[in-house]
């Protein structure tokens, strides 16, 4: 069974990540220009928290190694790829779903 997870909008930070920890999972959520994602926190590369990475439109960039990812794909070039999740905006609330596996 799915879980959706619930924060308040404005507890995000346009153009930075936000950490949420879910049964022990790290999901970092972002708000952009372009929407708000939700990735795995944990650098595939390396596990760096991506939270903190450099966020450019849909993309963040590792700090430790500079792996760019596709905040609605997850993916890195390269082949790489960081989970991604589900999310919705709903009033005031975000909403991101978190599946069994940790991974949409």
């Amino acid at each position: 069974m799915d879980e959706w997870i619930s924060l308040p909008l404005k507890d995000l930070q346009r153009g930075h990540g936000r950490v949420v920890s879910v049964y022990g999972h790290d999901i970092a959520v972002f708000c952009t220009s372009q929407g708000v994602f939700a990735v795995d926190d944990s650098c595939p590369h390396a596990g760096a928290s991506l939270a903190s990475g450099v966020v450019s439109g849909t993309k963040v960039r590792c700090r430790a190694h500079g792996l760019t990812f596709d905040l609605t794909t997850g993916k890195a070039v390269g082949g790489l790829r960081t989970a991604f999740h589900e999310v919705r905006v709903s009033g005031d609330r975000v909403l991101v779903r978190i599946a069994p596996s940790g991974a949409t």
